[in-house]
């Protein structure tokens, strides 16, 4: 993506020329996941719009619930991407910037998120995201280990219902 509201034209075509490349390399069982970003031209509906231009079963969109947190409704961006949607990236944030914090720390509301993807019978990946908050300074193996431990349950929980 890229700040500002459009996509530059030239920025577009290589883009868009670069997919074209890619897709000509990859065996037929791979698909490629054009992801949201923070940034207008990111947007769910923006990458649909890209995406669009590719048979769907080649070129799909991964939504990173965190970066729509910053920049539009998370479940909007979800219903967006449609059929399309081949991946969720999940984090939590306080809808400022790309935290990366595990899920239930920010803004985002989860039972919302999850109740979405149960109306679209999303059943794809989900892919936990979450940051090492001192990056590496102190080596904290043990903070990552119960962020993922916290994320764990609270998915768990959410996508059996028990939230």
């Amino acid at each position: 993506s890229f700040p500002g509201g459009e996509l530059p034209p030239r920025k577009a075509f290589l883009f868009i020329d670069s997919i074209r490349r890619i897709m000509e390399g990859i065996p037929p069982v791979v698909a490629i996941a054009i992801e949201n970003m923070t940034e207008a031209t990111g947007t769910a509906s923006a990458i649909s719009g890209l995406a669009e231009r590719f048979p769907p079963e080649k070129v799909g969109i991964c939504i990173d619930v965190g970066h729509a947190n910053v920049i539009e409704s998370p479940p909007s961006a979800l219903v967006t991407a449609g059929r399309r949607l081949l991946n969720i990236h999940i984090s939590d944030n306080r809808g400022v910037s790309d935290e990366h914090l595990p899920p239930g720390r920010g803004s985002i509301n989860w039972r919302r998120v999850f109740k979405t993807l149960k109306g679209i019978d999303y059943r794809g990946a989900l892919t936990l995201e979450i940051r090492d908050s001192d990056r590496g300074s102190e080596n904290n193996l043990l903070t990552i280990r119960e962020h993922i431990r916290e994320s764990a349950g609270m998915l768990k929980a959410l996508l059996e219902g028990n939230d």
